[in-house]
């Protein structure tokens, strides 16, 4: 919840020092993972994309979010 909050105020490294506490706690988190990866799309940062859309697969390969993510950005793969 931390990192939400850190997320919508726009302090995006006190959200992924939250979030990465969160995914230690519980490593197979997806909305952890999604809220990561919605940092990055909030920055338009596409390498971090691609990356955080990869980490969101591994737990939940058909994830909407990801998906379109990876669509939105050109992220390689499935």
């Amino acid at each position: 919840l931390a990192g939400a909050v850190a997320l919508g105020a726009g302090d995006f490294a006190g959200a992924e020092r939250e979030l990465r506490r969160a995914l230690e706690l519980r490593p197979e988190s997806v909305p952890a993972r999604r809220a990561r990866l919605m940092a990055c799309v909030l920055r338009e940062d596409r390498g971090c994309v691609c990356e955080r859309v990869r980490e969101v697969r591994a737990v939940a390969p058909q994830n909407p979010y990801a998906r379109e993510a990876a669509q939105r950005f050109g992220c390689p793969g499935p």
